[in-house]
């Protein structure tokens, strides 16, 4: 069930864009002689994705290496309480000796087992071990040697040595610093309740970097996995059966009879290019649904892209019920982060004091230079209500986010070409139109108000010209332009288009795409130029795309 226990981890993530960039950040660090404390959230390290990006960069970090200094713990032998003020974490070692005791008598020190590592032989129970291995360290790097090493808090059952090297390490780099090629450095991957609380803060800025898993996975992110998810589910295809009208079934075209036997005129068929460019649209506009809804936790993207019409918006309760089916997240009641307030904090490039808890156990992430709350904690916290009124209001935002996005470059693009078979079928320019039509109001006592540019015209100005000219030329261009100004003024008003919204846009930017723009024909319009003897008027000739 999504979003229960470990965030399943999806099959792309250490070669997403956002993860390649994080790594890459750490990964230079540590070539320019800095230390770095890799803070991660709880899922991360029990699905496995933290101990896989770690062992990457580690294999692609130079220098003489130091690696699983960890202990072999015995039945017995757990970590000690996590740092600070928190209570333990379920670790990986187990729960606490019968009586809460922790036996770790048998597991010598992390620094005791890491000068081992590094020299080879058992440190003297008289000696401190973490004051030798700093010696070893900062000897070997005046030497030339450069030594590297890296550990895992949540493999370390002696967290008090492990922070205490880091600190050291940082500090004595920076009160006596070795040659910046030759500086050792210690990769720490922690979880946050692994390690004391004001132990980043604490950090020297000079030696050492702080690297918080927060806002590393982006919108590309998203959908880079939707599209490889849909690959690998050939399932989740959009089905084909969409008819002209945006209804299940085969096209229709030719006449259509209503209850009462009388044949009204349809909606003329749809051609395979319209389709094509149809299907074309929805399946982005799909997954950039679900990259939106999902934001950072990529394993909901199978869920969601087997949502019906994602990416559209038929009614409230319709696209809502089917979400939280999708996802198994029936409303429970208040229950994990602070849904309903958190959204109000600031981002800034690292968790929030107030946040940290909530983001350890993935409920809150930065996402796109805003904060995103984990959707299956809203919808199970959301059983009507406000909260029920926001949620739906959050999840409307992310559909019209997502069109904004696929259909209104789009839209963009068919107004170029409208405004350019508009004025090609006139043989004017766009300011001898734009005088014609002041000719033509000032006769009808009206003023023709001029935009400011001289060579644009924007969809509202196209569709009054049509209006103002009307003529069978230009009829199917006037139709074309209606449904892009329409689809134009939801979409900049914050509203979102329904299924028959988005496939009537589609077939308009595909039969604009199929206007012959190599071939201009000249159009009849009332003027001083008098059709020729004998005619009323040269016919245009469209393309066989739009003579339908």
């Amino acid at each position: 069930m999504p979003g229960h226990g470990a965030t399943a981890v999806h099959p792309l993530t250490a070669g997403l864009p956002g993860v390649r960039d994080h790594m890459g950040a750490v990964a230079r660090d540590l070539h320019h002689g800095r230390s770095c404390l890799w803070i991660f959230p709880d899922h991360l390290v029990e699905n496995g994705t933290a101990d896989r990006l770690f062992a990457e960069v580690v294999a692609g970090t130079a220098g003489a290496r130091v690696e699983n200094v960890h202990a072999e713990l015995t039945e017995t032998a757990v970590p000690g309480p996590r740092a600070g003020n928190r209570p333990p974490r379920r670790s990986i070692w187990g729960p606490p000796a019968p009586g809460g005791s922790r036996d770790l008598a048998a597991v010598p020190s992390f620094g005791a087992r890491l000068q081992h590592a590094l020299e080879a032989r058992v440190p003297a129970e008289d000696e401190d071990p973490l004051e030798r291995v700093l010696e070893t360290l900062l000897t070997g790097g005046r030497t030339g040697a450069r030594w590297f090493v890296s550990a895992r808090s949540w493999l370390e059952p002696d967290l008090d040595g492990l922070v205490a090297l880091y600190q050291r390490l940082t500090h004595q780099v920076r009160a006596e610093p070795p040659p910046a090629e030759c500086t050792p450095r210690l990769l720490l991957a922690a979880r946050y309740r692994d390690i004391p609380a004001d132990l980043p803060a604490r950090s020297d800025a000079d030696t050492a970097r702080i690297h918080w898993w927060w806002g590393v996975l982006g919108r590309l992110d998203g959908l880079t996995a939707a599209a490889h998810t849909e690959a690998a589910r050939p399932s989740l295809a959009l089905p084909a059966e969409r008819d002209a009208t945006g209804s299940d079934g085969p096209p229709t075209s030719g006449m259509q009879a209503t209850s009462d036997k009388q044949a009204i005129p349809s909606a003329p068929p749809v051609s395979p290019a319209e389709e094509a460019y149809t299907r074309a649209v929805r399946t982005q506009l799909r997954r950039e649904a679900a990259a939106e809804l999902a934001g950072p936790d990529l394993s909901l993207l199978p869920a969601l892209l087997a949502v019906p019409d994602l990416g559209v918006w038929e009614s409230d309760g319709a696209v809502v019920k089917s979400i939280r089916d999708a996802l198994c997240c029936p409303p429970e009641g208040p229950v994990g982060a602070p849904a309903a307030d958190c959204h109000l904090e600031p981002v800034t490039p690292a968790p929030g004091q107030s946040l940290r808890d909530a983001w350890a156990d993935g409920a809150v992430e930065a996402w796109e230079g805003r904060l995103h709350v984990r959707i299956t904690d809203r919808l199970r916290s959301s059983g009507g209500g406000p909260a029920e009124h926001r949620l739906t209001e959050d999840l409307r935002t992310a559909v019209w986010r997502a069109q904004l996005r696929v259909i209104y470059p789009l839209l963009a693009s068919g107004r170029s070409q409208l405004q350019d078979a508009y004025l090609r079928l006139n043989r004017m320019s766009v300011q001898g139109l734009r005088d014609r039509a002041r000719h033509r109001l000032r006769g009808q006592g009206k003023d023709y108000r001029v935009p400011s540019s001289a060579s644009l015209m924007e969809l509202s100005e196209l569709s009054f010209l049509m209006k103002l000219f009307s003529g069978s030329p230009t009829d199917l261009l006037a139709s074309l332009c209606e449904a892009l100004h329409k689809a134009r003024n939801h979409l900049a008003h914050h509203q979102c288009l329904g299924r028959q919204d988005v496939d009537e846009v589609c077939r308009a930017l595909a039969r604009l795409d199929g206007i012959d723009a190599a071939r201009p024909r000249p159009l009849t319009l009332p003027g001083p130029r008098p059709p020729a003897p004998g005619t009323r008027g040269v016919p245009l000739a469209l393309p066989d795309v739009v003579e339908q």
